[in-house]
């Protein structure tokens, strides 16, 4: 797939397949980088509050990213234990973490029974545009549902990007290293799918497993 000649000879339809192999690839490598990180921070939070710091800034050395990138996949990853659905797409590469990324965003600090509900109408919608657009429909889903605590989100957001009150954390209550993790909720437009660093180099796997157990072979 990876020998250009091939690409070459490949029709127009043939290729927008491989991209799309390619990407679904892809996010398999981006869940299971989340859920290393996750697991990562839920072991330095054991006896220590404040671990989840540490946890961002090993993992950032580890792959030689920004703190704050390593802080945003905490984030995510905690986002994700009250996204089950949204955690089931994302770890079979029906979405990528942008599209998780975004759905994790809208669902912060919704009632548990608006969760379902957003997650349905996201992740049925993930397969025909693009985040921003995303984004755009998670917003308006929640105004219908919701439109006093949508409005309450959205001036708690504006007070954040002018340096006012911390917004509220993702579900989970992840401790933000250093502020970092504020990036979650009000830098939502830095990182698309077309932005995305590629963290490992082990190789593109299966599933989440067996990219584990890839990333054991290579550094054993």
């Amino acid at each position: 797939m990876f020998d250009t000649g091939e690409l070459q000879a490949m029709s127009d339809s043939e290729v927008l397949g491989a991209i799309r192999r390619a990407h679904g690839a892809a996010a398999y490598a981006q869940a299971a980088e989340v859920l290393a990180v996750r697991e990562l921070y839920r072991r330095r939070r054991v006896g220590s509050p404040g671990g989840g710091e540490g946890a961002a800034r090993e993992a950032a050395a580890a792959v030689r990213v920004e703190v704050r990138w390593a802080a945003l996949l905490i984030a995510v990853g905690v986002a994700l234990d009250g996204l089950p659905r949204t955690r089931v797409a994302f770890t079979s590469g029906r979405i990528d973490l942008a599209q998780t990324r975004v759905i994790a965003e809208v669902a912060r600090d919704l009632p548990r029974e608006l969760v379902d509900d957003i997650e349905h109408t996201l992740l049925d919608a993930a397969d025909r545009v693009d985040p921003a657009r995303l984004r755009e429909i998670g917003r308006r889903r929640v105004g219908e549902l919701d439109p006093h605590g949508e409005r309450r989100r959205r001036e708690t957001d504006r007070g954040v990007e002018q340096g006012g009150p911390a917004t509220p954390q993702p579900r989970g209550s992840l401790d933000p290293p250093g502020g970092y993790c504020a990036a979650f909720t009000t830098q939502s437009e830095s990182f698309t799918s077309t932005s995305l660093p590629l963290f490992n180099t082990v190789g593109v796997a299966t599933s989440p497993a067996a990219f584990f157990n890839a990333a054991r072979a290579a550094s054993a």
